[in-house]
């Protein structure tokens, strides 16, 4: 079975790529505002909340 830590090791060098090539293509203030807003997106209060609640929704079904 497939567990969050293991997504997160999947999306994290393709999340490492976007923001290298974010930063050599956007003025300097340009990429760190784009920056926060996808560490955002795909940190505690993004993606990673969501997979807490897959995960923790899908450990419930099955119990249940």
């Amino acid at each position: 079975m497939v567990n969050k830590d293991q997504i997160i090791q999947l999306v994290n060098p393709r999340l490492n790529h976007i923001l290298r090539v974010a930063e050599s293509s956007l003025h300097p203030g340009q990429f760190k505002a784009f920056r926060k807003l996808t560490l955002d997106d795909f940190g505690e209060n993004g993606l990673r909340k969501d997979l807490d609640k897959l995960f923790s929704q899908s450990h419930n079904d099955r119990k249940g």
